[in-house]
């Protein structure tokens, strides 16, 4: 991550929340050839509604406090902030296509985060007629792999309309 100063930072109102030693290894191990993000993919056939997807995301960067941090990383020791609002809408985060190469795929799942004012999440939804597939991306920081099944599963309740359990919503990472 580049180095950032306080002004370039998103604005409002955060709390600090430690950061543990994998995480600082993995920060400072990450380069522009080194990115530690993962994917789950999700294949599926039917009929999909756009706009219900970026409410059940929007509903969803509401819910769980933990998608709306950002990792400082202008000090030697960095540190995460969880905003109480988010600064990004659901729409920043959502790439909707109809067709991508390969490789357009590839680059989307490996562009690297920028931790310090960036969303350490992504999707990626590829609909060809009926058969979708999407693909949710993140940095391992934010989640490691069954966390982020487990924030999925969060999403995947919010769409199909059912309310978000206590345990979503505390200020606890989904991870290690």
């Amino acid at each position: 991550n580049e180095i950032m100063t306080r002004q370039d930072y998103p604005s409002g109102k955060r709390s600090s929340y430690p950061i543990n030693g994998l995480e600082k290894f993995i920060l400072a191990h990450e380069s522009k050839a080194i990115h530690y993000n993962s994917q789950f993919v999700f294949e599926f056939s039917g009929t999909i509604n756009q706009d219900s997807i970026l409410s059940t995301t929007e509903t969803w960067i509401r819910e769980i406090p933990y998608i709306r941090s950002v990792i400082e990383t202008s000090f030697l020791n960095p540190k995460r902030f969880v905003y109480e609002h988010a600064w990004f809408s659901a729409a920043s985060l959502f790439t909707f296509s109809n067709s991508l190469s390969q490789h357009e795929v590839d680059d989307f799942c490996h562009r690297q985060f920028q931790l310090s004012f960036e969303p350490a999440i992504r999707f990626l939804l590829q609909s060809e007629g009926e058969r979708h597939r999407l693909i949710f991306s993140c940095h391992h920081s934010l989640f490691d792999g069954a966390g982020q099944a487990y924030a999925f599963e969060c999403w995947a309740k919010i769409y199909n309309g059912q309310p978000v359990p206590e345990e979503f919503r505390k200020l606890n990472p989904f991870r290690y």
